[in-house]
């Protein structure tokens, strides 16, 4: 019996549709369920495949079982066996000549685009260009994208044919957020992205807003800086543009002007008795769900002339944007920090989530020799530095076939009886996964700290920020 299902996932979760060794995925998500209901191996097939991190609320999909179930019945089944994450919307029954696949009539792709602050809480679900876009522009160049037409330009990997139709591309604006959907037969690997990606290049008006000039004006500039500099900054070729070596060599110290110039408008602004400008933040992701709206409403209530821009990411993404100047300030666990001065505010108790149906030997705890007999869902190594030094000092190594970035994808798999997980009780707290959470024993724990070069520190506005945040988060360090 042949059946067609629409489903709706949250693809920040996954590693997109398509089966992937050792990778979460939903194709092989959605098989594993369907196996267990039907007793015998199922095999799903998918309307497309979708790239890592994009989202689907009404993709199709067929496979064959050798039970004939009502179709709410099946609905009801596999959404208990895949939920929260994936969501079956509903079940047909279908002739066998049905595929999901090649009986495709349209597909729709939506890119979600924030022109405005930087939405930290919804950095999942749409693209933080965070400038503005001539739209005008970007659907005059949208026209010359319809029809039928070869799309190897925007296409990723080899293919026999990449001809395809494109019948619609629409633009739609509320406020900050502009929606580019398009409208065709297919599409393939990264060619939605790439699309956006030119529609984007062609409505960029970045460097001149930012410069307040006309974008030939930039251009005049650029053009007059290589000349006095004697040698060109930038490689122009299809339509690409990046820097030269030269280039290369000279940006840490034009970076260092800037932060130095910076400081000089911030010291000068606050003497006239004003108090304005932009401090870039890095955060992690258990910080940007706990303490960032609170410190954000704080600050904004105490400087409004001063803006917050937000950058999340791993501790190794943090390290570098305070290296390379990218960011002010940014949370790191001290374990983390490296050379970087930190100022240790929150001791973070580490914590071992395990499945439902785990039994641990004592009431109310878990020991670091019960562990070792245990199957692990790991963070990736770069987002783990604390757990590896609970299991150095322990001196064992965890068995895990598991790395995951997302912390809530590896509450899911714990959930699932996959393993259990050492992650910091911030962190735990921080989503409502159904699992037990228990305290190591021996304690250990992740320090919380804030990060800055002295220099950094040093300016105005950024030393404000810093301040709060100690001000805020330092009662909570014991």
């Amino acid at each position: 019996m042949r059946y067609k299902a629409s489903i709706s996932y949250d693809g920040s979760k996954f590693y997109g549709f398509q089966r992937l060794k050792n990778k979460l995925n939903i194709q092989e998500t959605l098989e594993k369920a369907l196996t267990k209901i039907n007793k015998s191996l199922v095999v799903v097939k998918g309307a497309g495949r979708t790239d890592r991190g994009v989202h689907a609320y009404n993709q199709m999909i067929h496979f064959d079982l050798n039970v004939n179930i009502p179709e709410d019945r099946l609905k009801n089944a596999i959404n208990s066996l895949v939920e929260p994450h994936i969501h079956v919307n509903y079940c047909e029954k279908v002739d066998n000549n049905f595929h999901a696949r090649f009986s495709v009539v349209t597909k729709t792709y939506q890119y979600v685009i924030n022109m405005g602050e930087f939405d930290a809480l919804d950095n999942d679900y749409l693209y933080n260009y965070c400038h503005k876009l001539n739209i005008k522009k970007m659907k005059k160049a949208a026209k010359l994208l319809l029809g039928f037409h070869s799309y190897k330009a925007f296409t990723s990997g080899e293919r026999e044919n990449y001809n395809s139709i494109i019948y619609k591309i629409k633009f739609t604006k509320k406020k900050d957020i502009l929606v580019i959907t398009f409208i065709g037969k297919s599409f393939y690997r990264y060619m939605v992205r790439n699309l956006t990606g030119a529609l984007i290049k062609i409505g960029e008006e970045k460097a001149a807003e930012e410069l307040n000039l006309t974008p030939s004006a930039v251009s005049h500039c650029v053009s007059g800086m290589e000349e006095e500099l004697g040698f060109p900054l930038f490689i122009r070729k299809n339509n690409r543009i990046s820097l030269t070596g030269d280039a290369k060599s000279i940006l840490p110290y034009i970076k260092q002007l800037l932060l130095s110039e910076n400081a000089v408008n911030q010291a000068i602004a606050e003497i006239r008795g004003f108090e304005k400008g932009t401090v870039k933040l890095g955060c992690f992701n258990s910080v940007c769900i706990s303490w960032i709206p609170k410190l954000v409403k704080n600050f904004s209530d105490k400087y409004p002339g001063i803006k917050i821009e937000l950058f999340q990411g791993t501790y190794n993404d943090i390290v570098k944007w305070l290296e390379n100047g990218t960011i002010d300030l940014g949370f790191l666990s001290v374990s983390s920090a490296g050379k970087i001065p930190i100022t240790p505010l929150y001791n973070d108790r580490l914590m071992c989530a395990v499945p439902k149906t785990f039994k641990t030997r004592n009431e109310g705890f878990i020991t670091i020799d019960e562990l070792k007999e245990c199957d692990f869902v790991q963070p990736a190594e770069n987002c783990d530095a604390d757990s590896q030094m609970l299991f150095e000092n322990s001196g064992f190594v965890a068995q895990s076939t598991c790395h995951v970035v997302d912390d809530m994808s590896i509450l899911t798999m714990v959930q699932s009886g996959i393993g259990v997980c050492i992650l910091p009780k911030m962190t735990v707290e921080s989503y409502n996964a159904n699992v037990d959470v228990y305290p190591i024993y021996p304690e250990a724990y992740r320090v919380i700290g804030i990060s800055a070069f002295e220099s950094t520190r040093k300016t105005p506005i950024v030393n404000k920020l810093y301040n709060m945040i100690v001000d805020l988060f330092t009662e909570q360090y014991t």
